[in-house]
């Protein structure tokens, strides 16, 4: 031993890192009931909650879906008809609730 004390610094962390392990989704025709149920796994936490809101318009030899705002969405009535404005591409751009026929003159 030449006098001189030897030192090491080392430096050690745990970094902690939430990734997407699942997303969870709902279906169905019921509007009250959109959050699908879940019990987290272990290790697992809910990083955050959002929605995003779609309909799925049926012609006889199409569908088409749209993504609405939550308004707009829950004003939608099953069964009912709608009028859909189509893009250049063929995609919706907006949902209108079609107006019932005026009553023919007799």
């Amino acid at each position: 031993m030449d006098g001189h004390l030897r030192t090491e610094t080392s430096y050690t962390y745990e970094s902690h890192q939430w990734w997407e392990g699942r997303t969870l989704k709902s279906s169905g025709a019921d509007q009250d009931d959109v959050w699908p149920q879940y019990t987290l796994e272990p290790g697992e936490r809910v990083y955050a909650k959002w929605e995003d809101y779609s309909a799925t318009f049926t012609t006889p030899g199409k569908k088409y879906e749209k993504t609405l705002d939550e308004s707009q969405w829950r004003a939608l009535a099953l069964g009912a008809a709608y009028r859909l404005t189509l893009g250049a591409l063929g995609g919706v751009r907006s949902v209108a609730p079609l107006s019932p026929a005026a009553p023919e003159d007799d």
